[in-house]
Formats: C-alpha cells, sequence, structure tokens
C-alpha cells in the first residue's frame, strides 16, 4: 500500500536528492526549498504512482528503487520507454502546462519516493525569481533524454541498439545524469525487459548481452543483470 502520511524526508533521501540527478545541479537556496517541502511516500512492487491522463500535480523523486515509465500513443498499447532509478525526477511537463500526466509510473521493485507537492512548487516559484527556470532545465534534461533513446532506436545493428540504451539507463550523456562511476549498478530488468526498452526481439537480444558478458561488460542473473564496467559497453 501506497504510505501518505506526509512524512518528511530523512537526512538520507536528502543526502541521495542533492547528490543524484537534476535537484543537485541546481542553486543551494532552491534545493534547499524544494527539499524541505518534500513529502516521502513509499510503495511495493508493482504499485501505480500515477496513471496515463491523470491531474497535473507535483513533482516525484526516486530516492530507492526503480520505477517503469509507461507510455501509449495508442489506446490499449502501453510502451515500457524507460526504467528509472535514484535522483530521477519527473511531472515538469503537468506542472508548467497544467495538463494530464503524459505518462503513467509503476513501481518495479519496492520505492521511496519524494513528492513536491504542486501548490508548494508554486510558492517556491512565486518567492524564486529563478524558480521557474530551475524547472525548466528538468524539462530540458527529459528532452535530452527522449533525444538519446530516439538516436538509439536508430542505430543499425542490435548491440549498438542495446549499448545505447543500457548508456542510457545509466544516464551517461545527459545534462543530468547520474552520480559518479562508483554508484552500484544492478537493474531488475530481465532479456526481455531489455528487448522491449530497445524495440528488439528477445532472440536478438540474448545473444548481444551474452556477448557483452563474455567481455567484461555485464553480468547477468535472474531477471536482473549488472554493469560491471561501462568502459567495455
Amino acid at each position: 500500500m501506497v504510505n501518505k502520511q506526509n512524512k518528511n524526508l530523512t537526512d538520507r533521501e536528502k543526502s541521495i536528492l542533492e547528490t543524484h540527478g537534476w535537484l543537485s545541479a541546481q542553486p543551494h537556496r532552491f534545493r534547499t526549498a524544494v527539499l524541505s517541502e518534500a513529502e516521502l511516500l513509499t510503495f511495493g512492487p508493482g504499485e501505480s504512482i500515477y496513471r496515463l491522463e491523470d491531474a497535473p500535480g507535483g513533482l516525484y523523486a526516486v530516492c530507492d528503487g526503480f520505477i517503469d515509465v509507461i507510455i501509449a500513443l495508442q489506446p490499449d498499447l502501453p510502451q515500457l520507454v524507460h526504467v528509472a532509478r535514484q535522483g530521477w525526477w519527473v511531472g515538469d511537463a503537468a506542472l508548467i502546462t497544467d495538463t494530464p500526466r503524459r505518462a503513467a509510473l509503476t513501481t518495479r521493485t519496492a520505492a521511496t519516493i519524494a513528492y513536491v507537492p504542486k501548490a508548494s512548487l508554486l510558492d517556491i516559484c512565486a518567492t524564486e525569481p529563478e524558480g521557474w527556470r530551475m524547472v525548466a532545465r528538468l524539462s530540458v534534461g527529459m528532452f535530452d533524454h527522449t533525444l538519446a533513446m530516439m538516436s538509439a532506436y536508430r542505430l543499425d545493428t542490435a548491440e549498438a541498439r542495446i549499448v545505447a540504451v543500457l548508456r542510457a539507463l545509466l544516464g551517461e550523456g545527459q545534462i543530468f545524469g547520474h552520480a559518479d562511476e562508483s554508484d552500484p549498478v544492478v537493474f531488475p530488468l530481465s532479456q526481455l525487459d531489455v528487448a522491449d526498452l530497445t524495440g528488439l526481439s528477445r532472440n536478438a537480444t540474448g545473444p548481444v548481452l551474452r556477448r557483452l558478458q563474455r567481455r567484461g561488460a555485464v553480468k547477468l542473473g535472474y531477471r536482473q543483470f549488472s554493469i560491471v564496467d561501462r568502459s567495455l559497453l
């Protein structure tokens, strides 16, 4: 069940969001204001955070766990487009435009999420001269990620496409990519999940992942894999 008791973030969650992703790159005063208004939500695996076409609200950030980002360009044809981890923020488009949610978020694992309500963000941006510019930077980061994924889908070989998507999952090349390379990177994704993310068949995906394992870049497990040496991707 979702825990919505409006708990404050602990020092641990604040530290994660101050060192990972979009908020870590914003001015100290803005970071402090956002974190002071954030509420801590807890989810079990497979729970909905919000659904496509839900009413607009505030911003969400992943403190722990993994989140599936799902879109549906056609009714009844949901597509997994990203698996988000620590430091990933979302909700900017609905917030800025006051329009319904463009994607659905579902927990892949148990997760702790920071939620900054819409009213709090409006208050922060009303008193912080550069507040909306900070939020717009989040939108630019989302746009960069989208371009990276579009580019990956156009690559000619299955290996090139899979490597590009793995790098995108790591946040490489993104304006607000994840923190340093010492972060443990174990993704709870099966070969079928990787196939879904890359638009490839499972038969095309498996041999590439095994080849990357022999190279020493990844380590495959049951419904998960580790990126052991990103320089070998």
